[in-house]
């Protein structure tokens, strides 16, 4: 017989749901408030999502991408952090219109290595969120290979380990200047 594969412990999987359930209702809540809404996350395993080094790095990539904002002249307001089994997530209210938020949303996404862990949903004021196949833009590149994120997940194209590993060095390294960023 073979190894049996085991699923998500139950407990921590409701955990998880109800985290994330909690986040989307804040984010709704916020979204009828401001032109733009940021939703920052990780695009990491869970496991490593819950690590205090997880939180720092989010923060880090929060703090440059404010400042990419606001050099841009798009006016956002300080975040609003949350934490929860799911992991951290903050909320960055913007002034700027939305279209135009997710465009530089992706630019930090995929400007440096550290930036393809961050997830940046941008939602519009009254809680439509603003995706890059609307704005003719390509989808999420995977972090390991380059091919289109979804296409690695949802295949599980990657051993488990080689993810943990790069998320790890790259949690590690931070981003660039971050002595600067963060808290």
């Amino acid at each position: 017989m073979g190894t049996e594969v085991k699923g998500p412990d139950p407990a921590v999987l409701s955990a998880m749901l109800e985290a994330r359930e909690e986040r989307w209702q804040k984010r709704m809540k916020l979204a009828e408030r401001y032109p733009s809404l940021i939703s920052a996350t990780l695009c990491i395993p869970l496991p490593l999502r819950t690590r205090p080094s997880a939180e720092n790095l989010l923060r880090q990539g929060v703090g440059a991408l404010i400042q990419t904002l606001r050099d841009a002249g798009l006016g956002p307001a300080e975040p609003e952090w949350i934490a929860g089994a799911d992991g951290p997530a903050a909320f960055i209210p913007c002034q700027g219109e939305a279209n135009a938020v997710k465009r530089l949303c992706v630019q930090q996404e995929e400007r440096l290595p550290q930036g393809r862990l961050l997830d940046l949903d941008v939602t519009e004021k009254g809680g439509t969120p603003v995706g890059r196949s609307e704005l003719g833009l390509p989808p999420r590149k995977c972090f390991l290979c380059g091919r289109p994120a979804a296409e690695c997940v949802a295949g599980a194209r990657h051993d488990p380990d080689e993810i943990s590993a790069y998320v790890e060095r790259t949690m590690e390294a931070g981003f660039p200047g971050k002595e600067r960023q963060g808290r």
